[in-house]
């Protein structure tokens, strides 16, 4: 399974991370627990479907934050798509629904601009590539087109 981003998604992350009174401390800790390890089919048939299509679908998942020991209820979105034909996930957006920077949801401009700059960033081939393993650490830059994904030889940071 290859997880990528786009810069909504790797934003929001740093805006969280950065949050005081570490609230947000946990998130990427959480966001990697839920999708490490599992299998395609598992990450496709989430039920808090946004849009879908024959091979991929956008979910909106809910997580729980441990480090205020919220629900997943009360604790984070996390906004992705799945390319089920591919074993790619492409991380759109995060967002808490509690604290400092809580938001109770996206609106459908947002979504239409995550899915602007996935479209644009999949056609230049300049997706981000993220170490599900090591709590999302940027790997490498990753290139796709509409048939293949391939490593870029240099690293990213």
């Amino acid at each position: 399974m290859i997880f990528l981003s786009i810069s909504y998604f790797r934003n929001a992350l740093l805006k969280l991370l950065k949050a005081r009174r570490d609230e947000y401390k946990s998130i990427k800790h959480d966001i990697t627990k839920i999708l490490n390890g599992k299998k395609p089919e598992e990450l496709f048939s989430y039920p808090d479907m946004i849009h879908q299509d024959k091979n991929f679908k956008i979910i909106k998942l809910r997580l729980l934050n441990s480090a205020s020991k919220l629900s997943k209820k009360d604790g984070y979105r996390l906004i992705y798509v799945i390319n089920n034909k591919k074993d790619l996930v492409c991380l759109f957006y995060t967002y808490p629904k509690r604290g400092s920077l809580g938001q109770i949801d996206i609106s459908d401009n947002d979504l239409a601009d995550y899915v602007e700059e996935y479209i644009n960033k999949l056609g230049d081939k300049t997706l981000i590539c993220h170490d599900i393993t090591k709590e999302l650490s940027i790997n490498k830059k990753y290139l796709c087109n509409n048939e293949t994904c391939i490593y870029e030889q240099t690293n990213c940071a």
